[in-house]
């Protein structure tokens, strides 16, 4: 499976249309903020100048629908699954998505902006694996959708491997990884291989995909699908995701 990862402020439905194609399987919608504290701080990096969506939370649902819907109605035989990112900071935030017609809620413990920092959701929640725990126990309670975690790799202080361990008791279908090291311009093949070897969750891999040859090193090292980001704006997609 292909995906096409979140990017705050440019992953909206216009710009996912163009990837609604056979060699893509899941596009993803977001990062979007689901509670009063994270849509406070994605309006702060809006001041700073950088891209978000600015979706009040209590109409979040709606406009994910809304969403949905022109991506299914623009290409109605298209098979693949659309996933929405959403970032919080504890489990009862997810209430705003009950009604959400999406095929895949992925929980967010990835960004790392400082205004999400301080809200203390994202990467943060890595740091604080019960509140995480928290979220993932409500989410596969409550949402009738496919479940999905993205999650940053070696974080400082961070012991990847527990969360991972974690997540083998919740009925959630991926985990996708973004393979960052610190100081080092491509991805950490290394964990992406440990992590295969001891979850049974569908594993993405996520960081630094730019080339069909990056491609096949993510697969090889245990990744069950590949997901890329800024390469959806400044690559060739259909290089990368070719068949050998």
């Amino acid at each position: 499976m292909n995906m096409i990862a979140a990017m705050a402020g440019i992953t909206d439905s216009n710009f996912l249309k163009q990837y609604m194609k056979d060699n893509i399987d899941i596009i993803t919608l977001g990062g979007y903020s689901c509670d009063n504290e994270t849509y406070n701080a994605a309006r702060k990096i809006v001041d700073r100048g950088r891209c978000e969506f600015i979706v009040k939370p209590e109409d979040l649902a709606d406009h994910i629908n809304c969403e949905v819907n022109k991506l299914r109605n623009y290409k109605p035989k298209w098979k693949g699954k659309i996933c929405a990112n959403i970032r919080a900071t504890n489990p009862e935030s997810f209430k705003n998505l009950d009604n959400c017609n999406v095929d895949i809620i992925e929980v967010n413990a990835h960004c790392r902006q400082p205004e999400m920092i301080k809200a203390k959701t994202g990467q943060t929640l890595l740091g604080d694996i019960k509140r995480l725990e928290a979220i993932i126990e409500y989410v596969c309670d409550n949402l009738k959708c496919e479940l999905s975690l993205k999650m940053r790799a070696n974080v400082d202080n961070i012991d990847t491997i527990e969360i991972i361990e974690m997540l083998e008791s919740y009925p959630i279908q991926y985990i996708h990884i973004d393979a960052m090291k610190p100081g080092v311009m491509m991805a950490d093949l290394d964990i992406i291989n440990t992590i295969s070897n001891i979850t049974s969750k569908h594993l993405i891999g996520n960081n630094s995909v730019k080339t069909h040859k990056d491609y096949i090193n993510m697969i090889n090292s245990g990744a069950d699908s590949v997901s890329i980001a800024r390469a959806a704006v400044n690559c060739d997609i259909d290089e990368i995701f070719r068949i050998s």
